[in-house]
């Protein structure tokens, strides 16, 4: 592959990426936030999203994520991402994490969206 063709396919997948999370925020927005108090109670959530399956695992310092294609018996881990100490601080940085973490999923996994 050139590197100009390198270029443009890593542009398109940039563009892919933006536009499906934005579409996600907008569409998903509430829940993001009701999930992020829920995992600040509990600590950890599991569910089922787009034929995926998403975990995520609150600890003192950050939150750890994996998500599964429902067509796979594999998780795949998508990593972890420092938060911070403080619950105001996490409040605030959980939902775009949760939104991160699907957009990536879903292209991973060219769902439909």
């Amino acid at each position: 592959m050139k590197e100009r063709d390198l270029a443009v396919d890593l542009a398109a997948h940039d563009a892919a990426w933006w536009n499906l999370l934005d579409s996600l925020i907008d569409e998903n927005a509430l829940r993001y936030e009701s999930q992020s108090r829920e995992l600040i109670q509990y600590k950890n959530i599991s569910y089922n999203f787009r034929n995926s399956r998403f975990t995520f695992e609150l600890t003192p310092f950050g939150c750890s994520h994996t998500s599964q294609p429902h067509s796979s018996e594999v998780a795949t881990s998508l990593g972890w991402s420092r938060l911070g100490w403080s619950k105001a601080g996490k409040l605030a940085k959980l939902p775009n994490l949760i939104a991160y973490t699907e957009t990536s999923a879903l292209l991973k996994w060219n769902s439909t969206y």
